[in-house]
């Protein structure tokens, strides 16, 4: 459940980020920052080590460069398209962050050198660019997953659609796989 949590916030902010941008009461700056914001977020759930806190004043100016070397990368690599959710393309994928297209979300941090990997034997995808992790799923959907009321839904592709299925962890609720015909993705 709290997967779900953190993703409502991260759209929450990205949302409140381009409403202000949109409306003309903030600017293209204050925007880009908080795009990168959600990004920086993203990878510190998803990189191990990446947030932890150092104790000390050392430790505080060692999580300053960090940070720092954090948002750098992620300004260099990512575009504000990158960021922005992909729900509101609904032939999109909506699963805020990249995986493997042929298994998902079951990619493996092998470090910063060398990026995520998916760990199914024989399938071999390696992403090299460990920031490229933070965008948003930019494959077509194929399924779209609905909880139990029919409230909550969220866009597949088939990767991200079978690391649900066999992982079932739609956020640890029960849900529906409703499939797209190529008629209703067209």
């Amino acid at each position: 459940m709290s997967e779900n949590t953190n993703a409502d916030r991260g759209r929450n902010q990205v949302d409140a980020a381009v409403e202000e941008f949109v409306s003309g009461d903030g600017d293209a700056r204050s925007v880009r920052s908080r795009l990168v914001d959600v990004a920086e977020e993203r990878l510190r759930l998803l990189v191990p080590g990446l947030d932890r806190v150092r104790p000390g004043p050392a430790g505080r100016v060692a999580d300053a460069l960090t940070r720092r070397w954090l948002r750098t990368l992620i300004g260099v690599h990512l575009t504000d398209f990158d960021i922005t959710p992909t729900w509101r393309l609904p032939f999109l994928c909506g699963v805020e962050r990249q995986g493997c297209p042929r298994h998902g979300d079951l990619l493996e941090f092998a470090g910063w050198r060398h990026g995520w990997r998916c760990p199914v034997d024989g399938c071999g995808y390696i992403m090299t660019n460990v920031v490229m992790r933070a965008m948003h799923c930019q494959q077509l959907a194929v399924a779209v997953l609905t909880d139990a009321d029919g409230v909550y839904e969220l866009p597949v592709c088939e990767g991200h659609l079978r690391s649900e299925v066999e992982n079932a962890s739609y956020g640890g609720e029960p849900f529906t796989v409703i499939m797209l015909d190529d008629q209703a993705a067209a």
